[in-house]
């Protein structure tokens, strides 16, 4: 399997396992654990936020900034 197609394939399996709703919840909790919706103060921080951003572009494939910035807005409204 090519590193493309591999990329893609780990992608796939990431999206439909957080899709559902048990696995957005899960995403939420792992995102919170690795200080992404909190400003990062200590290099531990900064190191688990930054895999927070990895595991968002890189697995997840989130890229598209209108799109996040509109699912923040939904959730800031609940």
């Amino acid at each position: 399997m090519k590193e493309e197609e591999r990329e893609q394939t780990i992608r796939r399996i990431f999206r439909h396992v957080f899709s559902g709703e048990d696995g957005t919840i899960a995403l939420a909790y792992i995102l919170d654990d690795l200080s992404f919706f909190t400003v990062p103060t200590t290099p531990e921080e900064i190191a688990r936020r930054s895999y927070a951003t990895e595991l968002l572009h890189d697995r997840l494939g989130v890229t598209d900034i209108i799109a996040i910035t509109k699912a923040l807005m939904i959730t800031g409204k609940e």
